[in-house]
């Protein structure tokens, strides 16, 4: 009887994420995803990005299945733990398609710096995950599966010295699950929602369902201290008209622009850690939603958010930003940011840039700069003076 042809692993990694329609996949430059990233060079059926930084990465994949495309991203051990702080918010919010994240283990340090206790690392940050085995094919299409299931990213650790073993070649197609509405709460991980959204995760975590009350939020304003209020209030003049003509998908940082997200604002549709929220506008426009925006703070933006900005121009993704400028790092206590650091940056994209002072204008002038800046096709930035 003649033996049935076997292919390599990072052949099955391959075919599996074309024969289940992922529609991107990311990856950093490392041992093991470069050679999966390699091969799907090519191929119609998906697009496939190099990628700077492993935490922008992971929010830019991570933002596409938050809008119901299967994404998947190809890093190693050591981009894992830099992605840490992306991974372990992304777990307080939801997705509407399987997210997966390729770990490649050098376990033999071949062209690593150090060797790392891999799974260790990746227990450590509560996302599910799944040592790849003997059986690739059906480890890949249950990680798929739980992804579906729990509703958050899956990683599945491959250890990069078992990546030309072969495998037979019988592949698991998973069907896709039906695309539901995810209610705010379950969207926006901010310190209102803390306590609810760790209890529904330590429920997925354990297989568990022990009753949660959903917190009602009529009006953010009610729940904030006074120091905030009063920081919010500085901004609704832009949110009032803003909500007018808000476009289908808008991300926000871990700041005062998440806030926007609650009644009676509405202003806002995912938010996960600072610095996020161009990531996760990219993912959205890659996933189809073209008139995405990205919502940020100054602090929030040039500690993290340049990282997923940066991708947009690497990539020539028209993505719309808009910054508010207080000059503070209002969500930690106001702490003051030096002047010159967003400057510089306005001054490298001057031809991008639309500055409105919110302090010396009104309605009508904010609604027209506004409706000029949503009708660009390029690479556009709104500066909002506070």
């Amino acid at each position: 009887m003649k033996e049935q042809a076997k292919i390599s692993l990072i052949e099955v990694i391959k075919n599996s994420l074309l024969l289940n329609q992922f529609s991107t996949v990311f990856n950093v430059p490392g041992y093991g995803g470069t050679e999966v990233l390699d091969k799907l060079k090519g191929e119609k059926e998906l697009k496939v990005f190099v990628n700077l930084n492993e935490e922008a990465a992971f929010s830019i994949s991570y933002g596409v299945s938050a809008n119901g495309k299967r994404s998947a991203l190809l890093i190693k051990s050591q981009g894992f733990a830099k992605a840490m702080n992306a991974v372990t918010s992304s777990l307080s919010t939801e997705i509407n398609s399987a997210n997966l994240i390729f770990v490649f283990d050098d376990t033999e340090g071949r062209s690593s710096d150090n060797i790392l206790p891999t799974e260790s690392i990746v227990s450590s940050s509560e996302i599910p995950y799944i040592m790849v085995g003997k059986d690739p094919a059906r480890d890949i299409a249950n990680g798929i599966k739980k992804s579906d299931k729990l509703k958050v990213p899956v990683a599945l650790i491959i250890d990069c010295k078992k990546l030309n073993d072969h495998h037979h070649k019988k592949l698991i197609n998973v069907p896709f699950r039906k695309i539901k509405d995810i209610p705010v709460e379950h969207r926006v991980a901010c310190p209102v929602l803390t306590k609810y959204q760790r209890a529904r995760l330590e429920n997925k975590l354990n297989n568990k369902n022990k009753k949660v009350i959903t917190p009602v939020i009529t009006d953010i304003r009610v729940l904030l201290p006074a120091r905030l209020c009063t920081e919010l209030s500085r901004y609704e003049k832009f949110i009032h008209v803003f909500k007018k003509y808000r476009p289908s998908f808008v991300s926000g940082d871990a700041g005062t622009s998440t806030l926007f997200a609650f009644a009676p604002f509405h202003c806002v549709d995912t938010c996960t850690y600072m610095g996020g929220a161009p990531g996760m506008a990219i993912g959205a426009m890659l996933a189809g939603k073209t008139d995405a925006i990205a919502m940020t703070g100054d602090f929030s933006f040039l500690a993290a958010g340049i990282l997923g900005f940066n991708e947009a121009v690497i990539h020539e993704i028209p993505l719309k930003l808009i910054i508010f400028n207080n000059g503070k790092a209002h969500a930690t206590g106001g702490q003051e940011l030096h002047p010159q650091l967003l400057n510089h940056f306005k001054m490298a994209y001057k031809d991008h840039i639309f500055n409105l002072d919110l302090k010396n204008i009104g309605v009508p002038e904010i609604r027209s700069s506004l409706l000029k800046f949503l009708k660009q096709k390029k690479l556009s930035i709104l500066v909002l003076e506070i």
